[in-house]
């Protein structure tokens, strides 16, 4: 396929991601993830440094809130939403069950939009260590 004005290079975006380097098709849905090269460097960088749990007095817990600001700011640009709209959570799975039936559905409106970005962790049905 060439690549024009108006066509996708596929190879190019499958060069993208590392877990397509054997040339098979993964299409484990919600049981895997595959992710582009640039979020493994990001996720090895986090790890290199100290980061501790979000709220605490200590600078690794400061680290943890500007990874999370980051990360929802990022996701907040890729779908033209507010950083202060975007949810992170361990899987989409484990979100979904918890909007669905938690106490802030009672507050919603008409015109509210909830956006999934993308599963990671949880296959269906969901095992229990993925609540």
């Amino acid at each position: 396929m060439s690549t024009g004005a108006g066509r996708l290079d596929v190879a190019r975006v499958r060069g993208l991601f590392p877990g397509l380097s054997d040339g098979f098709v993964h299409a484990d849905a919600p049981s895997g993830s595959l992710v582009p090269e640039s979020v493994v460097r990001a996720v090895a960088q986090a790890m290199r440094v100290p980061i501790a749990n979000r709220g605490g007095v200590f600078p690794s817990s400061a680290r943890a809130e500007q990874l999370v600001s980051g990360a929802r700011s990022a996701v907040a640009d890729l779908v033209g939403g507010t950083a202060a709209g975007v949810v992170l959570g361990p899987s989409m799975t484990t979100l979904t069950y918890a909007m669905a039936g938690g106490p802030a559905t009672r507050s919603w409106s008409a015109g509210w939009t909830t956006t999934p970005t993308f599963a990671r962790g949880c296959s269906w049905p969901p095992r229990p260590e993925c609540w």
